[in-house]
């Protein structure tokens, strides 16, 4: 098995910010969640390779620029909030069609809809 050189995380997404922040300053991110979607190897050609983490931004997020601190909230939508964790569950269980998997669960939780309500309405 060849030699793993780099491991690289690549995020994406995004947070509506309440404030205009000066593009010519660094930004300190202080807190976000990011959810890795995809891990791939990359061939660097000389017996080694980079492993690549994919990430989304799936949390509101705290920034610092200067001494001024900015939260943002996460701009994803619940939909795709909710599709992202059934194929994260998919991936754990090991299935091997997550669109499958995703169209199974979604037709469950439609169904048990009622019940789930129910019994997470107080809480």
């Amino acid at each position: 098995m060849a030699n793993i050189n780099e491991h690289i995380l690549k995020i994406a997404g995004g947070a509506y910010l309440g404030n205009e922040i000066d593009p010519s300053k660094t930004l300190k991110v202080k807190s976000a969640d990011i959810d890795i979607y995809e891990v791939s190897e990359r061939d660097n050609n000389d017996g080694t390779f980079n492993k690549i983490y994919k990430g989304k931004i799936t949390s509101a997020v705290e920034i610092e620029q200067g001494d001024k601190v900015i939260r943002g909230t996460d701009k994803t939508k619940k939909s795709v909030k909710l599709r992202f964790a059934i194929q994260c569950l998919a991936d754990e269980l090991g299935e091997e069609d997550r669109e499958f998997f995703y169209k199974t669960v979604m037709e469950k939780i439609i169904f048990f809809l009622p019940e789930i309500w129910s019994e997470y309405q107080d809480k």
